[in-house]
C-alpha cells in the first residue's frame, strides 16, 4: 500500500512556482525553485529567501507552572526566561542522548509555544503527555503554516507588512502581530545562520501571506536543499544527523545548552561526568573542510595518515558561499586543532580535509 504523503498548507503555491517536490519526513516538500539551490542559497546570503517550513510541529502547552514543568525535561533552565524570549533546548534520554531538539517560548505565565522536529512530533507529544503533569495540556496546532523569512533584507520585508518596529526586536525574540493584516505568531529567528523571521499564521491565510512576500524584488523561494546547505555553512547541526540518540550535547559541542546544574533532569549524570572528565569523551563534532576538487557526503569515514579510522562525517557538501566541499564530523577529541589534515576516500581516492570548527561561516545575528 502506498504511504500517503501530507502536504503543506503552501504546497499549491509550490506547485505553481513549478517546485522539485520530495518526500521529507512523510510531507512533500519543495527541494528546489526553478532559480536551482546555488542561486537561492546565494540570494538568501545576499538579499532574502522565503521557506515553507510548516512541516514542523507547532506546539501549545498550557497549565500551572508550565514553564518550570517543561524546564524539568530539559538541560536548559527555561523558567528563568523572560517572557517572549526564544529558548533553544533539547529532550535527552538517560543516557544524555539527544531524542529531539527543540524552540520553546514563554506566551504567558500559563502557556507556552514549542516547535518540534516534523518527525519527532507524534514522539515528543506523547513524551510531554507522559511526562507532564496531567493539569497541563498540549495541543498540536494543525491548522497553522510556518514560513522562514531569512536574509539581511528580511527586516527591511517584513517591515514593509508590519506596524511593530523590527529594528527594535532583538534576535530570539517572539511577538503576537498583524502582518499583511493577518494574525501571526512572528519570532526572530532561523535555521540559515542569517538574520530573519519564522511567521506562523493560519494555513486558510498562508498562501495569501506568501504571495505578499514573494512580491518584494528581495524575496525568492527557496527549498531544503538550500536551506540544508545554509544551516551547514553556519555549523549548524541537524537532528537525526548530527544529533542522534547517542550524542550528547558535550559531544556536539553544545554544552551552552545546559544552563542549570547538571541534576535532576534526563541524562543529567552522564552530562555531569563528561564535563568534569573530558576524557569520557570519545567523540566530539567539529567541522573540516575539502582541500581540493570533489564533495564531502555524510558518511564517509574520517582517517589519520596511517591509514586509521578516526572520525565520521555527518553532514555534508558543497558550501556555495566557500565554493568549497566542506562537512561536520565526529572525531576522536585528540584530532580537533585547527588545522588538522585527516583524509577522506572519494572515489577510492584519498583527499585531503582540514579541520577548522564547526562554525565555517560568520554572517547576520548568529
Amino acid at each position: 500500500m502506498e504511504k500517503i504523503i501530507s502536504k503543506t498548507p503552501l504546497h499549491q503555491q509550490h506547485k505553481n512556482l513549478q517546485a522539485k517536490m520530495v518526500n521529507f519526513a512523510g510531507y512533500d516538500m519543495p527541494l528546489s525553485y526553478p532559480l536551482g539551490t546555488i542561486k537561492e542559497h546565494l540570494w538568501c546570503r545576499e538579499h532574502a529567501a522565503l521557506f515553507d517550513v510548516s512541516h514542523m510541529g507547532q506546539l501549545i502547552l498550557t497549565g500551572e507552572n508550565v514553564a518550570e514543568e517543561l524546564s524539568r525535561l530539559t538541560p536548559t533552565n527555561i523558567a528563568e526566561k523572560p517572557l517572549l524570549k526564544c529558548a533553544y533546548s533539547m529532550f535527552l534520554n538517560d543516557q544524555g542522548g539527544v531524542e529531539d531538539d527543540l524552540i520553546a517560548v514563554r506566551l504567558t505565565e500559563r502557556k507556552m509555544y514549542v516547535v518540534v522536529n516534523a518527525a519527532c512530533v507524534q514522539k515528543d507529544m506523547a513524551y510531554l503527555r507522559q511526562n507532564l503533569p496531567s493539569t497541563i495540556t498540549v495541543e498540536l496546532l494543525e491548522n497553522r503554516a510556518l514560513m522562514a523569512l531569512q536574509g539581511p533584507k528580511a527586516e527591511a520585508v517584513l517591515q514593509k507588512l508590519v506596524e511593530a518596529p523590527l529594528s527594535q526586536m532583538p534576535f530570539m525574540t517572539f511577538h503576537e502581530m498583524s502582518v499583511a493584516g493577518h494574525a501571526c505568531y512572528v519570532s526572530r529567528s532561523g535555521y540559515t545562520g542569517e538574520d530573519g523571521f519564522e511567521i506562523s499564521i493560519a494555513a486558510a491565510k498562508a498562501p495569501a501571506l506568501w504571495q505578499q512576500l514573494l512580491e518584494s524584488e528581495w524575496v525568492e523561494a527557496a527549498g531544503l536543499a538550500a536551506r540544508d546547505t545554509l544551516r551547514l555553512e553556519a555549523g549548524l547541526p541537524l537532528y537525526g544527523q548530527d544529533l542522534t540518540a547517542s550524542t550528547t550535547p558535550m559531544m556536539a559541542d553544545m554544552a551552552w545548552v545546559c544552563t542549570k546544574k547538571f541534576t535532576g533532569f534526563k541524562g543529567s549524570s552522564v552530562l555531569n561526568e563528561q564535563l568534569e572528565d573530558q576524557a569520557t569523551l570519545t567523540e566530539v563534532l567539529t567541522g573540516v573542510i575539502l582541500q581540493q576538487r570533489g564533495v564531502l557526503r555524510q558518511g564517509m569515514a574520517l582517517e589519520d595518515d596511517k591509514g586509521e579510522v578516526v572520525g565520521r562525517l555527518t553532514s555534508g557538501g558543497y558550501a556555495p558561499s566557500l565554493q568549497k566541499s566542506i562537512a561536520l564530523a565526529y572525531v576522536d577529541p585528540q584530532w580537533n586543532v585547527s588545522g588538522q589534515k585527516l583524509f577522506v576516500k572519494i572515489r577510492n581516492q584519498s583527499a585531503v580535509v582540514k579541520v577548522c570548527g564547526k562554525r565555517f561561516l560568520k554572517n547576520g545575528n548568529r
